[in-house]
């Protein structure tokens, strides 16, 4: 949500370009374990990341156990295989198994409303008489929440409970769609789940987990707590952004993100999903519950539009280059994370690393990726025939229909297009990339049987394309149009409304060198540019106090998830950026003859282009704008 504010900042003086993503290009795959250490010795290295864990899984056991770099900088303390990490979103997938086996056990059923399975957790659903949201909806992201606010994530809280977390901001949980419409990722839906499941077996989710899940695989360090233990092993984490380590969060929603563990220990839990369910004698979970974790039942797209390739139950399509893969990713802290597995093939891999450079971090998983699929040669099933004409129609620029937070939507006029172009040689391809019709209405990449996305209609009758953990909506031309339009006229106005004032410095000078007489004072040029120059005035501080904003580490916005100087300083200013363009407007339309016409046409546009700008930003939410409440 916070690297999104720069979008904002520089998006209010820039106009929008369509964007197309480029596919990298992949050489020199690594063949053997010396051939790969080498490679991660050299990808590390170059990517200053401090230090990481991998653990590699071939044939369904720990094939490589690899360390790099520094755990502490200060005191010099190297990585070990013992080094506990932070693991973010990957929590997430521990509260899918826990409330996998509790519906083995016959306890719940994935089915079960949430409002008789956790009945103190508050909602709204507008849809509940005839879609209740359900424990499915809850894990699988589609109930329609919005993530958790700001000030959610900032409260750093050891001894909260589920429930404690669960009660500070109900108000993101309210179904923005029918119940299974969409995925949208939400961090206080695991912690739902969680809920029910302290609810049904009588004890605090940390301990429950510890005792169902963690300790029976062999985790005996893995906790979401910080324990005397976790802490004794942790390491340290870094960011550019800030000369110190980034200090441990107590978070809130800790089911959807305070899991701490080591590469060895979760490549058990890697290991259990690529063997179904059991490993080294233990099961968990049986094979069929463990393919339930790997998919949704309850997003539309998949009913409707044959989308296979979904968000489970804490389980993540994960996007090799000739594979669709399985598992989740985590961020926390300044923390990396990442697990993924091909069943099929017996093998996954863990990367753990103590700085939030996510380039270097996917250049690693990439080298990982390559190396278990160096022999894989994908299966790929033939072009299904599609109606030509009907393909060409999904051509055109997309947005995201599904934002994660209100942060989010607001910015979404800034937010940059992905562009879908057709011909008849190429066929379909959305952000640059071939996409190939593999059934009546969802494509894949040309070199991976797996599905990208589902075409797909809107409840506006807009086409869409539904990928496993978003939504693009296409765009109306005139909205495209708008979009790059609307902001860079923004900007112009701003620039005419200054610029008059500062050309009229040196030609003061000039004239005032020559002896020239002032001319006759007016009121109505004088007052329409005070207010105009208000107006542009107003705007730049907007853009200035984003800007400051975002070279600032996430740890030192707590300001902005209150009532502050600064929120209230945002608040007024996004209030008098349209009032002292529309005061100037009144102003060059209603001045008196003497002001003459070229001066007030001057202003009339640079504030009608200021004034447009803000009405077209005031539906998604930019006029007192209220910070505090993301």
């Amino acid at each position: 949500m916070i690297r999104l504010i720069p979008v904002a900042a520089l998006s209010l003086l820039l106009a929008l370009a369509p964007t197309h993503a480029q596919e990298g290009v992949v050489s020199d795959v690594p063949h053997t374990h010396d051939q790969l250490t080498r490679a991660l010795d050299d990808a590390l290295a170059a990517s200053g990341i401090p230090g990481a864990q991998i653990a590699l899984i071939e044939n369904g056991e720990v094939s490589l156990s690899y360390t790099y770099g520094i755990a502490d900088r200060e005191a010099g303390t190297p990585v070990t295989t013992e080094t506990v990490f932070r693991a973010g979103s990957i929590s997430k997938s521990f509260v899918g198994v826990a409330m996998m086996m509790a519906v083995e056990d016959g306890l719940l059923t994935l089915e079960t409303p949430i409002t008789e399975a956790a009945p103190d957790v508050q909602f709204i659903n507008p849809w509940e008489d005839i879609e209740p949201l359900t424990l499915a909806h809850a894990l699988e992201h589609t109930a329609g929440f919005y993530d958790i606010a700001l000030r959610e994530f900032l409260i750093s809280d050891p001894i909260s409970s589920v429930s404690d977390g669960l009660a500070v901001n109900p108000r993101n949980r309210i179904s923005r769609w029918r119940p299974g419409t969409y995925m949208s990722y939400s961090n206080s839906g695991p912690p739902i789940a969680a809920r029910a499941l302290e609810i049904v077996r009588g004890q605090d989710y940390d301990s429950l987990l510890r005792e169902t899940v963690l300790r029976p695989l062999g985790m005996g360090v893995s906790d979401l707590q910080l324990t005397p233990e976790v802490e004794r092993r942790l390491s340290r984490s870094y960011t550019e952004s800030l000369d110190e380590p980034i200090p441990y969060f107590h978070i809130l929603m800790r089911p959807s993100g305070a899991f701490n563990t080591t590469a060895l220990e979760l490549a058990e839990f890697v290991r259990m999903l690529i063997g179904r369910g059991q490993v080294d004698g233990v099961r968990l979970l049986s094979p069929a519950s463990v393919a339930r974790l790997e998919r949704a039942e309850t997003l539309e797209a998949i009913e409707f539009y044959g989308l296979d390739q979904t968000y489970g139950l804490g389980n993540s399509p994960v996007y090799a280059e000739t594979l669709v893969m399985r598992g989740h990713g985590g961020a926390i802290d300044g923390f990396l994370a990442d697990y993924a597995y091909a069943a099929e093939l017996g093998g996954g891999y863990v990367i753990l690393v103590n700085s939030d450079n996510g380039a270097a971090a996917q250049s690693v998983e990439t080298l990982l990726q390559d190396y278990l699929l160096r022999d894989y040669e994908p299966q790929l099933p033939p072009v299904h025939p599609v109606d030509e004409s009907e393909l060409e129609q999904y051509a055109g620029f997309y947005v995201s229909r599904t934002a994660r937070g209100r942060f989010e939507e607001a910015l979404a006029p800034f937010a940059s297009m992905t562009r879908a172009a057709y011909s008849g040689e190429t066929g379909l391809r959305v952000a640059g990339v071939r996409r190939i019709p593999n059934g009546e209405h969802t494509m894949r990449r040309a070199e991976r049987a797996g599905t990208s996305f589902a075409r797909a209609y809107g409840n506006t009758y807009r086409r869409e394309l539904r990928y496993a953990t978003s939504t693009l909506v296409q765009l109306p031309l005139w909205e495209v149009v708008a979009r790059i339009a609307i902001p860079l006229g923004l900007a112009v106005g701003a620039v005419m409304a200054l610029g008059y004032e500062i050309f009229r410095i040196p030609l003061f000078f000039i004239r005032k060198a020559r002896g020239r007489p002032r001319p006759p004072r007016q009121r109505g040029p004088r007052g329409l540019r005070s207010l105009a120059v208000l107006s542009s005035f107003s705007l730049i501080a907007l853009v200035f106090i984003f800007f400051d904003l975002t070279q600032r580490h996430y740890t030192r916005l707590h300001e902005l998830s209150e009532v502050t100087p600064l929120t209230m300083g945002i608040f007024a200013l996004t209030i008098a950026v349209p009032v002292f363009a529309a005061l100037g407007l009144l102003t060059a339309l209603a001045s008196p003859g003497e002001a003459g016409w070229g001066k007030r046409g001057y202003h009339i546009v640079a504030t009608g282009l200021i004034l447009i700008a803000c009405v077209w930003l005031a539906q998604w939410g930019w006029i007192g704008l209220r910070v505090w409440t993301f």
